[in-house]
């Protein structure tokens, strides 16, 4: 790179009221200029100054404001700027040290060739020109030129040189951090300068009229056509931790990934760059820093893949009513409508740049499993169940609260009932849902008074009996939106600082009517707003749940595409997708550590699958690696398997391996099928009843792990009449059969048994079996109960009943209870297995058998009305998964002897105890200044070490007077360094 005298530094991250000096950009304060694009209508948008000066964007030469068309980025807006010249002015510096740091992106066209940025006028006649290429000094001020992605760093524009490859990588990371540090030396005059100076947004700074600079070239017509969202301007150059801080605020604002650690303006490190390298892909997050007068909720990446580039396509959906992320985002998640974060929340996370599609993953059987998986590192402490639970002040409804959401309901006919929240909104946001369920009653759903009529600081909705929605707004008449089917639309109320939007949805995402939004009255803002229920009981009882937000904490929530150029292959299995979390923060995936959250809702018009109140680190260990799956809809198996490998005792390699099998979704009783791959001699063999078995006692290798449910499920739901099933043939053995099963409830009364006629139960034939009334287990002879209970069950009990020889057998948990002789004249009777139901919502599931049909021949069920069977053999689940366990090498081995290698960062000695001095090398290939940052495992902040001059090696020494692991982090021009070191 060519060398200039004065220190130009570009780096490239991929990284109306004036406010209080308290509040600035990731903390750094003294911003000269702190330009963010401030939306005037919803096709307008311009910039407005928060550093103090109070300056304004003109149009060049003019004292005409500068307001054009916008767009967003991560939800955040950002100013066009097209053809003509801008520009602004410093009233208090000319400049001679400064720092400018802004956003910048091109639109989909121009941006492969060299473009203004803009230019800085300072001292009379010593301006600059930075392009997106390079940076051109005025011919008064040395006329040197300095092309910053000639040789290395990253130019702003795409050519064949640069090192993001092709047109779509370049588009993907369109959006970028650009800091430009200026130094000049210090005007020695005893009459000083005069201090002030302007930047210029085009080529109308090479008019000499207005006393600006001539420059060694001219060819600078081409003005940056595209997008700025955020502009700063500091009149002194900032050290690398203070650009390192605003660089973070940016990147997270904007969904901008960085090429280092990010630091919060309290000085935590909330993202190690060294730490996660796998997953420093497409870097975003949510994050609250009062300081930064930041809070951002909700995230999605600006860097976006090929074809929904964030240059040419919105993150929202819907550009007149800002709710919804658009389709085009793979991935948007933050906190679920309604939540707040606490001033110095941050939640990031990066993936590992994986496919799209979906394998049969290690570990998982039943789903499929995408192969992108991403990292979430956060700070955010888990809330506990107190926390998280609302409670309501109930006027004649009663009420059912679960995590997130309350049932409300009237049973007391002719009345109004109200139930108000006993806390108000935490913050200025807010979110309601519910869906009407009957005709025929009033029901309110609103924010604001703890009333149930309609007051003057009341913002929701009102549904007549006949389904007509109306408009709830303050003192105002009740305006109509609409109508709603019951049971079919579901009705949202959000409120977002003073506005408060309302929309109706069907179950594919289509509007009942317009999108409604109310203005809270500047009265009203400050005042607390509570929730509010009310319904009325005509006829019938009435009861609606709402899911809430903004009152308690209730989790996140998570959107993913299902787009034809997104996760495609999801469409046609929306509705048994799953969001899988390794609680580990490994990615490994492992049995003990994964937790399945269920589709929530499927957006069909934004092809959205939707993930509702997800908790982000529950088990408090700061990180989560996170993916998704889907099953077939034939699938009813799901189960973890991983292996745990050998051990070595010594010197010698042990056979105790282990298999670890957790069923998350089937019916219970499972049987295990163990063989090497490739084989077929059975290893292992059994069924199981728990949700997890161990396999003990096996060797190294690779290994076909088959689980299955040979069971036959019966499910009685609607009608209280009983309901019965014999089986299509009887034993084929006289007398000789078995039938077994697991207990899951204890609804109604159940009999399973043997039977001599394909009937119904009753005292007119001939039957053997049981009886299972509440918890008792009684034996059951032609019709008849008997009066001795044999057991007491609890849930899971394994029963076991057998006949043979003449006599009936019963097991509960491998334990006999009770036998029966079969009575003579019986014995040479055909006998067929039966199972009958009483009451609703009754089970019998997985239910094994022998001696009706040799496998794999089926075993029909003939059912009565009201019983639903499923599975049994023939139709069976039946999950393969493989398995590797890797022998550790037992024999110990020297390793070879490796000539040391010279690093970029060197601590020796390591301190052998705490408050040892040690040193920190530091060895770069070109000079720069260099900062020193070390911080303890909670990402905070304990040392910091600067050497402003320009280096390329440097020795830092320090101590550390606490025991622990820690983090060495070395900020450069030439990038960051790190390494971990442990005091002990």
């Amino acid at each position: 790179m060519k060398k200039v005298k004065s220190l130009f530094i570009l780096c490239f991250v991929f990284c109306v009221q004036i406010l209080s000096y308290s509040q600035s950009p990731g903390g750094v304060q003294g911003a000269q200029i702190w330009f963010k694009t401030n939306r005037l209508s919803n096709t307008n948008f311009n910039w407005q100054d928060f550093g103090g000066d109070g300056s304004k964007l003109n149009n060049w030469n003019t004292t005409t404001e500068y307001s054009y068309f916008g767009r967003y980025y991560n939800f955040n807006p950002a100013l066009y700027l097209y053809s003509g010249t801008r520009q602004f002015f410093l009233n208090n510096t000319n400049l001679q040290q400064g720092t400018i740091i802004g956003l910048y992106s091109h639109v989909g066209i121009g941006f492969n060739s060299e473009n203004i940025l803009f230019g800085i006028t300072g001292r009379p006649n010593e301006g600059t020109i930075i392009t997106n290429d390079r940076i051109v000094n005025s011919n008064e001020r040395d006329g040197e030129v300095l092309d910053y992605g000639s040789t290395d760093g990253e130019d702003l524009y795409r050519n064949k040189d640069n090192s993001e490859g092709s047109d779509d990588k370049f588009r993907e990371r369109s959006l970028k951090i650009v800091s430009y540090y200026q130094y000049q030396q210090p005007n020695s005059s005893v009459w000083g300068e005069d201090q002030k100076s302007n930047l210029t947004l085009g080529y109308g700074y090479l008019n000499a009229a207005n006393g600006l600079s001539t420059y060694p070239e001219t060819n600078f017509a081409n003005n940056f056509n595209g997008y700025v969202p955020e502009l700063l301007v500091y009149s002194r150059v900032l050290t690398p931790l203070e650009r390192c801080k605003i660089e973070t605020y940016l990147a997270v604002k904007y969904g901008v990934s960085l090429s280092n650690s990010y630091i919060g303006s309290d000085d935590k490190l909330i993202w190690d760059w060294s730490a996660n390298k796998t997953y420093n892909n497409r870097i975003t997050g949510i994050m609250r820093d009062d300081t930064s007068n930041l809070n951002q909720t909700f995230s999605t990446t600006s860097y976006e893949e090929a074809p929904y580039f964030s240059d040419a396509f919105d993150s929202y959906q819907d550009t007149n009513i800002r709710d919804l992320s658009s389709t085009n985002r793979l991935l948007a998640m933050g906190q679920f409508p309604g939540n707040s974060l606490a001033d110095k929340n941050a939640v990031l996370w990066g993936d590992d740049n994986g496919v799209l599609t979906a394998q049969n993953a290690g570990g998982i059987a039943g789903i499929k499993r995408m192969a992108r998986s991403w990292k979430l590192v956060t700070n955010v402490v888990p809330s506990t169940t107190e926390e998280k639970t609302l409670l309501f002040k109930n006027n004649g409804l009663s009420t059912e609260s679960e995590f997130a959401k309350t049932t409300f309901a009237n049973k007391t006919a002719s009345t109004t009932g109200t139930s108000v929240t006993t806390i108000p909104l935490k913050d200025k946001t807010g979110y309601l849902e519910f869906k009407p369920l009957t005709l025929g009653n009033v029901t309110i759903v609103k924010f604001g008074e703890q009333s149930g009529i309609a007051g003057t600081s009341d913002y929701g909705v009102k549904i007549e009996a006949n389904g007509s929605v109306y408009a709830i707004e303050n003192t105002k008449q009740l305006v109509s939106l609409g109508n709603i089917t019951v049971n079919y639309h579901k009705v949202t109320l959000e409120k977002k600082g003073n506005e408060v939007y309302i929309n109706a949805y069907d179950p594919n995402g289509n509007k009942a009517f317009t999108s409604k939004t109310l203005t809270v009255l500047p009265a009203d803002a400050d005042k607390s707003f509570y929730g509010v229920v009310s319904l009325e009981k005509k006829t019938t009882d009435v009861s609606i749940t709402v899911t809430h937000g903004g009152f308690v904490p209730t989790g996140s929530k998570i959107e993913l595409s299902y787009d034809s150029s997104r996760a495609s292959e999801f469409a046609n299995y929306t509705d048994k997708s799953f969001l899988i979390i390794d609680r580990s923060g490994t990615g490994n995936f492992e049995v003990d550590k994964v937790e399945y959250y269920p589709v929530s809702e499927i957006d069909a018009v934004r092809k959205k699958i939707i993930f509702n109140n997800v908790i982000w680190d529950a088990d408090g260990n700061g990180k989560d690696v996170f993916s998704f799956g889907y099953k077939a809809t034939n699938i009813k198996l799901i189960a973890l398997e991983d292996g745990i490998a050998p051990t070595c005792k010594d010197g010698v390699l042990q056979q105790d391996g282990k298999i670890n099998i957790e069923v998350k979704e089937g019916m219970p009783g499972y049987k295990y099928t163990l063989v090497k791959t490739g084989t077929t001699p059975v290893l292992q063999t059994g069924t199981f009843y728990e949700s997890k078995m161990t396999l003990t006692g096996i060797e190294a290798g690779s290994y076909d792990l088959t689980l299955e449910m040979l069971g036959t499920n019966f499910e009685k739901s609607l009608v209280a009449a009983q309901s019965a099933s014999v089986t299509s043939t009887a034993l084929t053995v006289l007398g000789n059969g078995s039938l077994e099963w697991a207990v899951t409830d204890f609804v109604s009364d159940k009999y399973v048994g043997f039977i001599s006629q394909k009937t119904n139960r009753t005292s007119a034939y001939l039957n053997y079996g049981v009886k299972i009334k509440q918890n008792q287990l009684y034996f059951w002879n032609k019709g008849t109960a008997q009066a001795n209970v044999l057991a007491t069950l609890e849930k899971g009990s394994k029963i076991k009943l057998e006949m043979q020889g003449g006599v009936l057998k019963c097991w509960v948990n491998t334990v006999l209870v009770g036998t029966q002789d079969i009575a003579t004249a019986d014995k040479t009777l055909p006998y067929y297995g039966f199972v009958a139901l009483d009451g609703v919502n009754n089970g019998i599931y997985n239910l094994l058998h022998t001696g009706f049909v040799t496998s794999p021949t089926k075993l029909v069920w003939e059912a009565a009305n009201y019983l639903n069977i499923t599975e049994g053999d023939g139709v069976t689940n039946r999950l393969v998964q493989k398995i590797v366990l890797t022998a550790p090498e037992c024999n110990e081995i020297v390793p070879p002897i490796v000539p040391p290698v010279l690093d970029n960062l060197v601590v020796a000695p390591v301190p052998s105890k705490p408050g040892a001095n040690f040193n920190i090398y530091v060895k770069l290939n070109e000079p720069s200044e260099i900062m020193v940052l070390i911080f303890n495992t909670g990402g905070t902040l304990i040392t910091q070490l600067r050497n402003p001059d320009q280096l390329k090696t440097a020795t830092f020494t320090t101590s550390i007077p606490v025991p622990g692991i820690y983090i060495i982090k070395v900020l450069t021009a030439e990038g960051e360094f790190s390494k971990s070191i442990i005091i002990q």
